[in-house]
């Protein structure tokens, strides 16, 4: 995947519908090159391929639009950046199979837990594997 992508080609390669690509780019959920409200403006990077995919797998495991859009929003105001261009995603699931929290695996090695409002945030800790420790 060099250079750039038509919302044709994200929609082929992520296998989300060409229009719901291009409702979330519309929206704002997702921001290819060019901007404009118009998709035969927008240029598409390897990089919105990961955003798309990633919005896409969170909505597969049952996490509603609004809750997608909020978290995204949260992250965008607490690490400067679009959350999906780095780092994972972890969809904490309760009991019954539906998501309970979706954590933010950041490539700093903070995890942040996003869906509680009134923990969100302060839930962030260092995760450090063994290797790290030297064992």
């Amino acid at each position: 995947m060099n250079g750039t992508l038509t919302t044709y080609d994200v929609a082929d390669l992520t296998g989300v519908p060409y229009r719901t690509v291009a409702r979330w780019a519309s929206e704002g959920l997702v921001t290819p090159a060019g901007g404009g409200r118009q998709r035969i403006e927008w240029v598409w990077q390897p990089k919105h391929v990961r955003e798309v995919s990633i919005i896409h797998g969170l909505r597969s495991a049952g996490l509603s639009m609004q809750k997608v859009r909020d978290c995204f929003e949260y992250l965008r105001r607490r690490l400067g950046q679009n959350p999906a261009s780095t780092g994972r995603f972890l969809v904490v699931r309760g009991r019954t199979g539906r998501p309970r929290d979706l954590v933010k695996l950041c490539d700093s090695g903070e995890a942040i837990a996003l869906l509680n409002r009134r923990t969100r945030g302060q839930l962030v800790f260092p995760i450090a594997s063994w290797a790290d420790e030297g064992r």
